[in-house]
């Protein structure tokens, strides 16, 4: 049997994590409003071994500080509602507490990448 490291989810793990991203996806698409259901990406789950937590990650299309604000304020009050509705949509014998957590990937590639285009510029000038 194939030994699994810490941080590295298993076969049944790494389903549930799916199944739970397309699920949660769904469930936000349904029960929100739709101009800010637009706005949410979930962009990863982490069930934790014994599928008792779950970290549900998610980016916005729109980085606007007040309104990244009011989202996860959103999604941290309806946590448990969607835990319902995980309930009832899934066959799981426990439906882990899900803890919403913003993904900063996207914004810290982009500040990457406009540090890189910089250094290009100026490397062009001393050139």
């Amino acid at each position: 049997m194939k030994s699994e490291s810490k941080g590295t989810p298993g076969r049944r793990n790494a389903r549930l994590n799916r199944l739970l991203k397309e699920e949660i996806s769904a469930i936000l698409r349904r029960e929100l409003k739709e101009d800010v259901a637009m706005l949410i990406t979930i962009t990863d789950v982490e069930v934790s071994a014994d599928l008792s937590g779950a970290r549900v990650y998610y980016s916005l299309f729109e980085s606007d500080a007040e309104k990244k604000s009011l989202i996860d304020t959103s999604l941290k009050n309806k946590a448990g509602d969607i835990r319902g509705e995980l309930g009832l949509n899934l066959h799981l014998k426990r439906i882990p507490r899900l803890y919403f957590i913003y993904d900063e990937t996207e914004e810290k590639a982009a500040d990457l990448e406009s540090l890189f285009i910089q250094l290009k510029k100026e490397s062009e000038e001393d050139a």
